[in-house]
């Protein structure tokens, strides 16, 4: 799919829908969060080490090997990708690194942050693997991809699903809100970089450049003028993005009728004939 092509996977909306490598990835995300719940009480910090991290290596140890066990027994097939496929799963790599290099920025220095950190990361692999062909998100996507390599794959898996056919406004209209949305993205990543920045160099008492103050989770944050008329105005710069995407989004979807969001048909645009059916 390009970047103006319609989206056309189709992700599961009930368990048995979806493939076990999904379950699995649902089942380790869910762990985490239970994790992260505990650790917030500082039981991690009374754990040993050995059996903090070894639980931790155990799971993603038994998650990996259920996964490849699946693979071997149901003679999986890796489909291939395509250039575009490379480039996409390069993108996600280049914004994820960034992304966790400002998360980490936010984290407590204790072992409560490992469950925070591996959640995220989990999410953001699973994305890429997906964009690899690696991990199939629905049961009936990985079955396409198992087969005997005598017969060779079956023949509705062999053949690429016809693209549905639409004006061209539609294509840049998606193509454009791809953009912004990435824009978008990049801006709060930015955002939030300089804003810790500021607060890391800040002081917790007015000195006689840092008279402007911040309020930082409950703490105050005094900057200087210049530094509070940029933070100020980056903040807004952010939610008006985001709020220009989110409305964006939804009018081009529920109004013109441009399909953007997956699992989700797009309905008759306001400009689409009469006659034609989405």
């Amino acid at each position: 799919m390009s970047w103006f092509d319609a989206p056309t996977t189709q992700y599961p909306r009930r368990w048995s829908e979806q493939s076990l490598d999904y379950r699995l990835f649902f089942i380790w995300e869910f762990s985490l969060m239970a994790a992260i719940i505990l650790g917030s009480g500082g039981l991690f910090e009374k754990t040993p080490a050995p059996l903090f991290y070894g639980g931790i290596a155990a799971g993603a140890l038994v998650v990996i090997s259920l996964s490849i066990a699946n693979r071997r027994r149901r003679n999986w097939h890796w489909p291939g990708i395509t250039t575009a496929d490379i480039l996409k799963a390069i993108g996600g790599g280049v914004l994820t690194a960034w992304f966790f290099y400002v998360f980490s920025r936010y984290l407590p220095s204790s072992r409560a942050a490992v469950p925070m950190i591996l959640f995220a990361l989990s999410i953001a692999v699973i994305n890429i693997l997906v964009l690899l062909k690696l991990v199939q998100p629905s049961e009936t996507g990985f079955q396409s991809q198992c087969y005997d390599p005598l017969s060779g794959p079956p023949v509705a898996a062999s053949v690429a699903p016809a693209k549905p056919a639409e004006p061209q406004w539609k294509r840049i209209v998606r193509g454009v809100y791809g953009a912004a949305f990435i824009a978008a993205w990049l801006q709060g990543m930015v955002f939030f970089y300089v804003h810790e920045n500021y607060v890391h160099d800040g002081s917790r008492y007015p000195t006689a450049t840092q008279t402007k103050t911040i309020n930082e989770h409950g703490a105050i944050i005094y900057l200087t003028p210049r530094q509070k008329r940029i933070d100020s105005l980056m903040q807004l710069c952010v939610f008006a993005g985001m709020s220009a995407v989110i409305s964006g989004g939804l009018f081009a979807h529920f109004v013109l009728g441009v399909k953007l969001f997956n699992n989700q048909p797009a309905p008759r645009g306001i400009f689409d004939p009469k006659d034609t059916v989405e």
